[in-house]
């Protein structure tokens, strides 16, 4: 990024015209109470204002152009109370060079001047000492100040930065995420259309026909973070509905949710996914086939999903025939999903039993426009 030696930062401007109005509203009050020479010390001042913005401005180029906010704390300190006191010599030197020769005879023939026996060029020194010093002060100042102020606007922007990778990694991985769970889907559908297609031509079409419609809503869907929970409930119908061509009388879903809760926002293919498991890691596999309950609830905060798995007519599992290992990738999908969008606010909980596999799904509730 190109360093300018004048900020385009209008806000800089503003903070340091602020600081250097005070001092000039100091100086002139001090000047009129207190001090001789008035005239002298208002040409004097108004020498001054540009030249000690130029010393400043100075330091700012340098701490930008050669990496000083590298600098140790240690070593900056007494670098600033160098750098102060050789501008704030400068400062002093360049304004007495410009305004005392205006001023050579006034100063001379000062009545107090003349009083005291005091030489022109003592009272000079004394003043480039004085001011020497003072101007130190002011531009040490001024760069402590400026330090603290940068190294909090780039601790801010860090933040930001970091805020936005975060964010970009958020939306990499969902991506990913939900690119595992339509190709999980698709191949399954292909393959029951495949089967299907010999036997029965009529069935394979209405099979083509759901799955179209199921692709294009997870085409459509990919996209959002959430969706409605009644668009989810079609997409499950028509899931259902395609699947029952190849299993008919073997799977028995029953779906019992409130129509007042359709509104509410859950992750696209969700609960899609936990109701494909089921039949494919449940249902499927038992030559009787089986039961699938689709439930759902709220709490004040929570909507609360389950999806089952009963058994029916089969014979009871034996110890450690089910597990979290056999029903596949995702349910671990869904628990990254989770932890991604809400964090610690939803939760996947699988219950299992000898004739029962149920999965809770739990998440904020928020309504849909």
């Amino acid at each position: 990024m190109k360093i300018f030696f004048f900020p385009r930062d209008k806000l800089f401007w503003q903070y340091h015209c602020s600081a250097l109005f005070l001092l000039a509203a100091i100086q002139g009050v001090i000047t009129i109470f207190w001090q001789e020479e008035k005239l002298f010390n208002a040409v004097a001042g108004t020498v001054w204002l540009p030249l000690i913005t130029t010393s400043v401005l100075v330091f700012r180029y340098l701490y930008k152009t050669r990496s000083w906010s590298r600098v140790s704390t240690a070593r900056i300190i007494p670098g600033v109370l160098i750098y102060g006191l050789i501008m704030g010599a400068l400062v002093t030197a360049v304004m007495l060079a410009i305004t005392v020769p205006f001023f050579w005879s006034h100063l001379a023939n000062n009545p107090e001047v003349i009083a005291h026996k005091v030489s022109v060029c003592g009272i000079l020194l004394q003043t480039f000492i004085g001011n020497t010093l003072q101007d130190q002060l002011l531009i040490g100042a001024w760069i402590f100040i400026y330090i603290s102020i940068a190294g909090n606007r780039r601790i801010r922007e860090a933040e930001v930065s970091n805020l936005r990778l975060q964010n970009s990694l958020k939306e990499a991985q969902l991506a990913n995420l939900g690119n595992q769970l339509n190709p999980h889907f698709l191949f399954n559908a292909i393959n029951n259309i495949r089967f299907t297609i010999y036997e029965n031509a009529a069935k394979a079409d209405a099979m083509l026909t759901g799955l179209s419609e199921m692709l294009r809503y997870s085409l459509e869907r990919s996209k959002q973070d959430k969706v409605r929970l009644s668009e989810e409930l079609e997409i499950i119908a028509l899931y259902i509905d395609l699947i029952k061509v190849q299993m008919e009388e073997r799977l028995v879903f029953d779906m019992d949710v409130d129509s007042d809760l359709h509104g509410f926002l859950i992750p696209p293919m969700t609960l899609q996914l936990l109701v494909e498991n089921a039949v494919k890691h449940g249902v499927d596999k038992l030559r009787h086939g089986g039961v699938i309950a689709l439930r759902a609830k709220s709490t004040e905060q929570q909507l609360i999903l389950t999806v089952s798995n009963n058994r029916g007519e089969n014979k009871p599992l034996l110890n450690g025939e089910v597990s979290t290992n056999n029903i596949g990738i995702g349910l671990v999908n869904i628990q990254e999903r989770l932890r991604l969008l809400y964090g610690d606010k939803a939760s996947l909980h699988i219950e299992q039993s000898s004739d029962k596999f149920l999965v809770t799904l739990s998440v904020p509730r928020e309504s849909g426009i």
